[in-house]
């Protein structure tokens, strides 16, 4: 991948999450934790400095928890401001116990997916692809049962053959 601005392609799920940046049956406080430990993950995987998890959390405070997607599944991220994404990611961690992020429609949330790209562009395949396999029952049960072993192998399976090749 080309690493001048405006020359990388669009990169898809399995580009972005990486086994190192899945943790399963978290204990979280509360939702500022909750965030905390996806940034974390992409702290230590060189992805984005630490500078991200108050970016994020600014959001949060400004805009309300309007990241909380559908019900239980919680997209945090921020715009990439002062080069703190050092290169497009996502971490996924799923809450032992779910926690409420203060949206009545979705709370509380079991799923946290987080974000990190370094423009607009980049990560645009990774979230169609998301939204499609938000949408199937099986990933539901994935996400909420699986090892990150099948979530990868259900990420992968996504990007290669296209979300509703399955059916």
């Amino acid at each position: 991948m080309a690493e001048t601005a405006g020359s990388q392609r669009e990169l898809g799920l399995a580009d972005l999450l990486t086994e190192e940046c899945i943790l399963l049956d978290a204990e979280a406080k509360d939702r500022i934790e909750a965030i905390r430990i996806g940034c974390d993950l992409l702290v230590r995987a060189e992805a984005v400095t630490s500078e991200y998890l108050e970016l994020i959390l600014q959001s949060l405070e400004k805009n309300g928890p309007y990241f909380v997607i559908v019900p239980h599944f919680a997209l945090s991220h921020a715009r990439a401001e002062h080069g703190c994404v050092k290169r497009p990611a996502m971490s996924l961690v799923r809450l032992q116990t779910p926690v409420a992020f203060g949206n009545s429609d979705n709370d509380p949330v079991h799923i946290v997916l987080t974000l990190a790209t370094p423009d607009d562009h980049v990560h645009i395949q990774a979230l169609a692809q998301l939204s499609e396999l938000l949408m199937q029952e099986h990933t539901w049960n994935v996400l909420e049962t699986g090892t990150a072993f099948d979530i990868l192998g259900m990420v992968r399976s996504t990007s290669v053959q296209g979300v509703n090749d399955d059916n």
